[in-house]
C-alpha cells in the first residue's frame, strides 16, 4: 500500500468512526465538536495578548535592570513580532466567497425587493449577497467576515440551472421555502 493509501484509508476510517459517534450521541458529539472550536479560537485569541506581552517584556528588559538584559530583550522582541504578524494575518484573513457572479441591489432590485418581502415574512433572515453559480442548487450560506466567527453574512446562492428550470411562481415558492427553513435556524423556540 502507498503511502497516500494508508494516509487515506486513515482519514477515511476516522470519518466514519466520528460519523457513527455523531449518529449515536449527536447532543455529545456536538458538545465536544463546540468544546473544540471554542479551544481553537481561544488560541487564536492568545496571539494579540502575546503582543502585548512581548511589548511589555521587551520594555522591562530595556528598563527594569541596571544594564540591558540583550537576551531578554531578544526574546520578547521575537515574541511580540512573530505575535504581530500571526495577528497581522488574523486580521486579514477574508473567507473565500462561494464561486460565481456576484449580484448586488443595484443589480437585480426585483430580487432583492422579493427577499425582502419574504425576511420580512419570517421575521428573521435578511440576505446580505446573492451569488449565481453553475450548479443546480438554492442554498442560503453563513460567510464569517473575519477569521472569527463573530458576525457573518447571509450568502443565498442560486443556481443558473434551477432558475431556467423553474417558472416565477415556483421559484418563488423555492424560495420562500429556503428562507423558511433558514429562519428556523436563528428560532430560540427550535
Amino acid at each position: 500500500m502507498s503511502e497516500t493509501g494508508w494516509r487515506h484509508s486513515l482519514l477515511q476510517r476516522i470519518g466514519r468512526g466520528a460519523g457513527s459517534l455523531a449518529e449515536r450521541y449527536p447532543r455529545r458529539y456536538l458538545l465536544v465538536l463546540t468544546g473544540v472550536a471554542v479551544v481553537g479560537y481561544g488560541w487564536l485569541l492568545l496571539f494579540p495578548w502575546l503582543v502585548v506581552a512581548g511589548i511589555s517584556g521587551g520594555y522591562d528588559a530595556l528598563t527594569g535592570q541596571p544594564a540591558v538584559a540583550w537576551s531578554q530583550l531578544l526574546v520578547w522582541s521575537s515574541v511580540a513580532a512573530g505575535s504581530a504578524l500571526v495577528t497581522y494575518r488574523i486580521a486579514r484573513f477574508r473567507p473565500a466567497l462561494p464561486a460565481g457572479i456576484v449580484l448586488d441591489r443595484k443589480k437585480a432590485p426585483a430580487l432583492f425587493e422579493l427577499l425582502g418581502e419574504l425576511g420580512r415574512h419570517y421575521h428573521r433572515p435578511r440576505i446580505d449577497r446573492v451569488v449565481i453559480t453553475g450548479a443546480f442548487a438554492l442554498e442560503v450560506v453563513k460567510t464569517p467576515r473575519v477569521a472569527l466567527p463573530v458576525w457573518s453574512i447571509n450568502t443565498l446562492i442560486i443556481g443558473l440551472p434551477l432558475i431556467q428550470s423553474l417558472s416565477a411562481a415556483q421559484f418563488r415558492c423555492a424560495l420562500a421555502r429556503r428562507l423558511g427553513q433558514f429562519s428556523k435556524r436563528h428560532n430560540p423556540m427550535g
